[in-house]
């Protein structure tokens, strides 16, 4: 599987971002509860010369002040993708600080889009820079995206007002069988911890093993107040979760994921995933540091305990899974 992230801010945080002036919001959502209200913002990753990433993004206003930047880790400007400056609402490339297309479609604001980005760095001609919105190319360029960088390794946005919201975010590579083209339209939904699950080993801040759940059920992560802590290697703690709506929906993939902290600041690390019909399937140990942390696990196609597609049944009766290690 090559998919690099996928985010939709449905943790009411902002721990995603390696640099954020923005903030996430319940104000508005394209899918879940929450969104990313936009400020100047930087997510790194692997280096890559050639993916596909994918942002509903919602504008409240018609201006060029927003745009998204991929870069390499010298702070190099490879490709931008903004609109143009006669708020026309057209959508222009750059490479470097040359302008190599721009679209002829118009796009409105006020309204949810889903915007596409392709991007393949090499020298004439086989380098390509492709946007599509809402599944329909926009504008594309095929020629030299090289210039002197061979890579990106993170995307800024760069934002003059505060006008615009991200949700519903993805990003692939070329690699593998699957995940290694455009990423298409997707939406994020939370489900979040609300019974016992089968094994009950971690203590609660209230000091005891008691329903656990309900100290890790809070949609916006409350830090020190209400948590659950394995002290010994191999201790787990299971959680039911709440119901998923299946009508209308296709399950594309599922994930663990939850807010980290080492009390004991001797560099613990933990695993998380999800027991499915007694099917427990863990991430790698990953170390946490001294300090509440995002903590996400592997991203899973399909249902491994029946090696087949996720179905609403699934997940109605899946359990979270998270386990201390030495």
């Amino acid at each position: 599987m090559t998919r690099i992230f996928t985010e939709g801010f449905e943790m009411g945080d902002d721990t995603f971002w390696d640099y954020k002036s923005g903030d996430t919001t319940n104000s508005r959502a394209r899918t879940g509860i929450y969104s990313y209200h936009m400020g100047n913002s930087k997510k790194n990753f692997t280096a890559l010369t050639e993916f596909y990433f994918r942002q509903g993004m919602y504008r409240a206003e018609m201006h060029d002040n927003t745009y998204i930047c991929f870069r390499t880790s010298t702070v190099e400007t490879l490709a931008t993708v903004r609109f143009t400056n006669d708020y026309s609402g057209k959508i222009e490339l750059r490479i470097g600080t040359s302008t190599v297309a721009t679209s002829v479609a118009v796009y409105p604001y006020s309204t949810w889009d889903l915007m596409e980005i392709y991007l393949k760095i090499a020298d004439t001609p086989n380098g390509i820079f492709t946007v599509k919105m809402n599944g329909i190319e926009a504008v594309t360029y095929t020629g030299d995206t090289k210039l002197s960088y061979t890579y990106v390794d993170n995307f800024d946005y760069f934002v003059n007002n505060s006008s615009w919201w991200l949700d519903d975010l993805a990003m692939n590579d070329t690699n593998g069988i699957v995940d290694n083209s455009w990423c298409g339209n997707g939406y994020i939904e939370k489900l979040t911890p609300n019974a016992n699950g089968d094994v009950n080993q971690f203590t609660g801040n209230d000091g005891n093993q008691t329903d656990n759940y309900l100290l890790v059920d809070e949609a916006v992560p409350d830090g020190d107040t209400t948590y659950t802590s394995g002290s010994e290697a191999g201790q787990q703690d299971m959680y039911g979760v709440s119901d998923f709506s299946g009508a209308g929906k296709s399950i594309k993939r599922i994930w663990a994921e939850a807010r980290v902290k080492d009390f004991s600041y001797s560099a613990k690390e933990v695993k998380i995933g999800y027991n499915t019909s007694g099917s427990i399937v863990l991430s790698g140990s990953a170390a946490i540091a001294g300090t509440w942390g995002y903590l996400k696990g592997d991203e899973q196609v399909t249902n491994i305990s029946a090696s087949a597609a996720w179905t609403e049944t699934d997940l109605d009766n899946i359990q979270f899974v998270i386990e201390s290690q030495a």
